[in-house]
């Protein structure tokens, strides 16, 4: 993964108008924003269609009986970037940080620390445009 970072990087330094780095938390938290980036980025217009579906189906999950789709295209994406927190034991989330230090880093991602684990469903996920200045 840090190999695939690192390339991405040296790509964009080298052709900085073709790379567009997306991580999956800042499209899930700002649908709307980032695909206007996304689509500024293709040199491509916003249009109003476009507007209301990314708002419909990224505002809630629709469900039947009462129940939850996982597959389902409508969801409210701002809750599914975080669910992570709510399956994996702290110890799980250690290893995980402890083996992906570097690309956390590269990737602008700060690790949580035991204190941070008592609080462990608030965001700490920062924003970032690329290119991320880490390295």
């Amino acid at each position: 993964m840090l190999d695939d970072v690192d390339t991405a990087k040296h790509i964009y330094h080298q052709y900085p108008e073709r790379i567009f780095l997306l991580r999956y938390e800042d499209l899930s938290s700002d649908p709307q924003g980032i695909g206007e980036s996304i689509l500024k980025f293709l040199r491509l217009p916003m249009h109003k269609s476009l507007q209301d579906f990314v708002q419909s189906h990224t505002k809630f999950n629709k469900t039947k009986k009462g129940i939850s789709n996982a597959y389902s295209v409508y969801r409210d994406s701002k809750s599914t970037i975080l669910k992570w927190r709510e399956k994996l034991t702290w110890t799980r989330v250690k290893t995980i940080q402890d083996r992906c230090t570097k690309a956390m880093a590269s990737l602008g991602y700060n690790k949580l620390n035991r204190i941070q684990q008592n609080n462990f469903v608030s965001p700490s996920i920062p924003k970032h445009t690329w290119p991320f200045t880490n390295t």
